[in-house]
């Protein structure tokens, strides 16, 4: 363990903000009072709460209330219908908050007991089972404990120098491992606040900005792509810019440093491992990757990555092998580490005999002029058969033959996606992440026109 764990407002005044409302302000004695309230309202006994707020401080104020209850949360990736009713099947679930929830009430003329400790957890104690985004098949379950949440988000805060002033603007929602961390509890953590709007499209996240005079942005890469075109000055009191869920190009890294006038510090991590390390992108080079503190990383035989970890679950191995390919590269530092992702595992195919990256390829995609977003889908391959190469690109005004003519300039054709459907948007999660089963569907649905959203042009 690399340091003690934080206090949950331990670092707040009872004025100080920790939540910006649309209707005001929440200080720290004012949520503690509504978290108290609600824990009040909880069952006693064995079981998880499943939070499926959506509304921000909804969420912070259940998932605070079931810790000072001594229940452990349980997190779905989503909130849809069929989402939570697997969830109640397969985990013991005690009660469900819910936006609309009654319990959630607060009720300003009530008295509370008030005590110097809001939540107290043993570093070992399993507090919340978050489940993964589902990016390449079914939502996988990991249970996180207090030294894997709250002990990284201080670690995290620390070593990024968040404090006070941090006003934490995220894109991501809290149920998702990143946006829980840095959202959520990286502020709760340092004395700084949590903007309670979590907005998606552009146009939002400006408003939003603008308004809550929000200091440091936790977002995505897809996220950052779709600020490019945004007023500056809208974000000019932003002077840290978090990306993380997906590799960061060099041009919105670039753009991103104009637009905020800071580089971008990229996250590498999951929900199994937590943080693995960082990097500040600014768009001028192949900038290393450093570990984390507490996390060191090593090389199996094939490039795959080694980690050794504070915040890996304790019945883990370690190292533990990832579903990762680095590169260690010299440091000019001792006891430094640095090193090159290389991708995922599973991102590398054979097609006609060759190999190449699906990363590298949609990296490339996305760099061509005009193109907005775009991804890139593997077909699985009939036994004696090569796998076939599809994509779905947002490029207003281009076409798929166009797109593939850039793409023959740095690849060999037999690599080239035959299949390029031109799409008015991309179906992504909140998150920014497009679940494969999504991109399949409209890959395998389109009919060969270019209409509205999710409907396209296609060239084979």
């Amino acid at each position: 363990m690399t340091s003690p764990l934080p206090g949950l407002l331990a670092r707040h005044d009872a004025r100080d903000p920790v939540l910006w409302c649309t209707s005001g302000p929440i200080d720290a004695a004012t949520l503690r009072r509504r978290v108290l309230q609600v824990a009040s309202r909880l069952p006693e006994g064995d079981g998880a709460v499943l939070v499926s707020c959506l509304d921000t401080t909804s969420f912070v104020v259940a998932v605070l209330a079931a810790w000072r209850r001594g229940l452990p949360i349980a997190l779905p990736p989503n909130t849809r219908a069929r989402t939570l009713e697997e969830i109640r099947e397969q985990a013991s679930i005690c009660t469900e908050i819910h936006d609309a929830d009654p319990r959630l009430a607060f009720d300003a003329e009530r008295d509370t007991v008030e005590d110097d400790v809001l939540v107290d957890a043993a570093p070992g104690y399993r507090m919340a089972s978050v489940y993964t985004s589902g990016s390449t098949g079914a939502h996988d379950i990991v249970h996180k404990s207090a030294v894997q949440l709250l002990g990284e988000a201080g670690v995290l805060a620390t070593r990024f120098e968040l404090d006070a002033r941090a006003r934490v603007l995220s894109t991501v929602p809290p149920h998702h491992i990143y946006g829980l961390l840095f959202g959520v509890f990286v502020p709760l953590c340092c004395g700084g606040s949590i903007v309670a709007t979590v907005p998606f499209h552009a146009p939002a996240v400006e408003a939003v900005a603008r308004a809550s005079q929000a200091t440091v942005l936790v977002s995505t890469p897809a996220h950052l792509r779709g600020l490019e075109l945004v007023d500056s000055e809208a974000v000019r009191s932003v002077t840290r810019v978090f990306s993380s869920g997906a590799p960061l190009h060099a041009s919105t890294a670039a753009k991103s440093r104009a637009r905020f006038g800071c580089s971008v510090t990229e996250i590498l991590g999951s929900t199994e491992t937590g943080g693995i390390g960082w990097r500040q992108a600014d768009g001028t080079s192949d900038v290393p990757w450093r570990p984390l503190p507490g996390v060191r990383v090593g090389t199996a035989a094939d490039g795959q990555l080694l980690l050794w970890s504070d915040f890996l679950p304790g019945e883990l191995p370690q190292p533990f092998v990832a579903d990762d390919r680095i590169e260690l590269l010299d440091s000019p530092a001792e006891h430094e580490q640095l090193f090159r992702h290389l991708g995922r595992t599973d991102d590398v195919v054979k097609v006609g005999g060759k190999r190449i990256s699906l990363g590298m390829l949609e990296a490339r995609l996305r760099s061509l002029p005009a193109v907005r977003d775009a991804a890139v889908f593997a077909d699985e391959a009939p036994v004696g058969h090569d796998r076939r190469i599809r994509a779905v690109v947002v490029a207003p005004g281009k076409d798929p033959d166009t797109l593939r003519r850039a793409l023959l300039e740095w690849f060999d054709p037999v690599v080239v996606p035959r299949r390029i459907v031109m799409v008015d948007e991309l179906p992504r999660e909140s998150t920014g992440k497009l679940r494969r089963a999504a991109l399949k569907a409209l890959l395998d649905g389109e009919s060969g026109r270019r209409v509205s959203r999710g409907q396209a042009q296609t060239s084979r």
